[in-house]
């Protein structure tokens, strides 16, 4: 284990494209890394600091980059900020980290974490993970869950899963009809999922099912609603939230959805369901492996203990 590892104060800069799932990937590694070791952090968008090529190869940076306290680490999400990163890496010698399977060779950075479902290759510098990394912390006591409310999140529309509205609205109803131990749910939706969907919802009357439109929440209202649950129903499209449903600790299952081709994503979902960390419909009382996906704190120790050699032969920085 990395935890209270002795090393000075780790200066992480998180180069971001602004995006949301790349944001919250580094936030979960953010998070963790300061649980393991001290740690200052510096973010800074893309957006704000576009390089060529040839800045990258001349070392030329931006003057929000130019600063006596360089970093000790970068790490970025995106291919977008692959420049910034490598920009930075030539100019202060610091360890190069990026969470995804990069557009250009894997050994211009000093580590990846890279999801198993982009088929990384096999070098001691990657870390393959379950899946991308993610912002929510497991209560790992499912003593602390009440075992009455359950929780359904509903995607809709994607290049991954063919979308049939009516099937889904009779995936919801058979699970809230045969789910006795389940009181009341919550249902959610997302941007993708179309306005007829919660209106047909509407008119099936379901009595223990509250419905909450995306519009209406903020970023603290879905990990709140997967600790305040028993039971997780998600739409595979919705891969991210399968994920951190996962992650959460409680029992996650997806609803049934046909599929055009194999891509990565619906490979992803295949080996979920291959490891039994989910189950899908229509198995309502499906076993599920009682282990803990936590792939940000498993990233973070990863990530300090490739640090930690190298940490010791740093170059005088320019």
């Amino acid at each position: 284990m990395a935890k209270n590892l002795d090393l000075k104060s780790l200066n992480v800069w998180f180069i971001t494209d602004d995006k949301p799932g790349h944001l919250n990937q580094l936030k979960g590694l953010e998070s963790r890394l300061s649980v393991h070791a001290k740690t200052q952090s510096k973010w800074l968008s893309v957006a704000d600091n576009n390089l060529s090529w040839l800045s990258v190869f001349l070392k030329r940076l931006p003057q929000d980059c130019l600063t006596e306290h360089a970093p000790d680490i970068v790490v970025g999400a995106g291919h977008r900020t692959h420049k910034l990163i490598l920009a930075l890496k030539r100019r202060f010698h610091c360890f190069s980290v990026l969470l995804m399977k990069p557009s250009v060779p894997v050994s211009w950075f000093d580590a990846l974490i890279i999801p198993e479902h982009d088929s990384p290759p096999n070098c001691a510098h990657i870390l393959p993970t379950v899946g991308v990394l993610n912002n929510v912390v497991p209560i790992l006591d499912a003593k602390q869950k009440p075992a009455n409310k359950g929780l359904i999140l509903i995607g809709g529309e994607s290049k991954h899963y063919q979308w049939d509205e009516n099937n889904i609205l009779d995936q919801v109803e058979d699970i809230v009809s045969k789910s006795p131990n389940i009181s009341s749910w919550v249902l959610g939706n997302s941007r993708r999922t179309p306005i007829s969907f919660i209106n047909k919802l509407k008119e099936r009357s379901l009595n223990n099912v509250l419905i909450v439109e995306h519009q209406n929440t903020d970023r603290t209202w879905l990990p709140q609603q997967m600790s305040d649950s028993g039971k997780i129903w998600v739409t595979p499209d919705s891969v991210s939230m399968v994920y951190e449903s996962i992650t959460s600790g409680t029992e996650t299952n997806i609803f049934k959805m046909d599929c055009d081709k194999q891509t990565r994503v619906v490979k992803g979902i295949e080996r979920l369901l291959h490891k039994s960390l989910v189950v899908e419909w229509p198995n309502l009382n499906g076993s599920l492996k009682d282990s803990v996906l936590w792939e940000a704190e498993r990233a973070a120790i990863w990530l300090i203990d490739r640090y930690r050699p190298t940490s010791q032969d740093v170059k005088t920085r320019a």
